[in-house]
């Protein structure tokens, strides 16, 4: 049997947003700043025009 480590994401947050300018650089930047705190930051349009902002916790797991 073959074991690895997976990664799981949780949602830990969601709300949607109007934002104009450099969002994509804002979600880079908390990308890179959190990374070690195992946080993950996404970020979406919606059919109605508005964003989405996703934040994200990642738990490792073994799996067989």
């Amino acid at each position: 049997m073959s074991e690895h480590w997976a990664d799981t994401l949780i949602v830990l947050g969601r709300t949607e947003l109007e934002l104009e300018g450099d969002y994509p650089q804002l979600v880079t930047f908390l990308n890179k700043t959190l990374k070690d705190k195992e946080l993950i930051f996404g970020i979406s349009r919606k059919a109605n025009g508005r964003l989405c902002l996703t934040i994200y916790e990642v738990r490792s797991k073994l799996s067989g």
